[in-house]
């Protein structure tokens, strides 16, 4: 089975979100009960949509745009958990997906394939709330767009500075889902000024564009 997912063939990416829809039926299909991150993205998401002004009337730690992805998920969805693991699924099998291409991209490894996607799928079902619409898979997503940005300006140490800006401004984002992913910043940096040369001038671009 292995071999089918080591051919450099997109189809492949299939062969992954059938496998993970698979690992994904048993929590589909007998819901596990809801984990405290799950009822709080509820109560949050409810109290949004009934009006209420985040840290004025809703007084909580989470992110913003965290916060407003769950009013969201919640006008839309309701209080279903089955839709919110869907999501999830959907969001995994794109983090897979997109990790496997940004390291075929810059030929991580001497064969390029698919079969990075399927460690990375199969790896997030090592527990049932990973499957869940959390803060932690949303701004994961941002830093992956942040890490292909990341491997263009180290590879290719392009004079562009929309490059570096984007990756300011995806960690950013990751920021205003997680507020500790801003740690990535500083990794950035060190990152830039150790293998692309990062000068004044790009710094304070990744700066502006967080």
């Amino acid at each position: 089975m292995l071999r089918f997912f080591r051919l450099n063939d997109p189809y492949r990416l299939l062969g992954v979100l059938l496998m993970m829809i698979i690992m994904a039926l048993p929590i589909l299909v007998i819901a596990p009960p809801v984990t405290l991150p799950e009822l709080k993205s509820i109560v949050i998401g409810e109290a949004l949509n009934e009006g209420k002004e985040m840290y004025i009337k809703l007084i909580d730690n989470t992110p913003w745009l965290a916060a407003q992805f769950h009013r969201w998920i919640e006008l839309i969805f309701s209080r279903s958990l089955t839709a919110r693991h869907l999501v999830a699924l959907f969001i995994l099998f794109f983090q897979a997906s997109f990790f496997s291409i940004i390291l075929i991209r810059n030929k991580a490894y001497n064969e390029s394939n698919y079969f990075p996607a399927l460690v990375f799928g199969v790896l997030c079902f090592f527990s049932f709330d990973v499957l869940s619409a959390s803060n932690e898979l949303f701004g994961s997503t941002c830093l992956l767009f942040a890490l292909n940005s990341l491997f263009k300006e180290i590879e290719f140490k392009a004079q562009r500075d929309d490059t570096i800006l984007s990756i300011g401004f995806y960690l950013g984002l990751a920021s205003l889902f997680v507020f500790s992913y801003a740690v990535f910043l500083v990794g950035s940096i060190v990152i830039l000024f150790t293998y692309a040369r990062l000068d004044f001038r790009k710094a304070m671009l990744l700066l502006f564009g967080f």
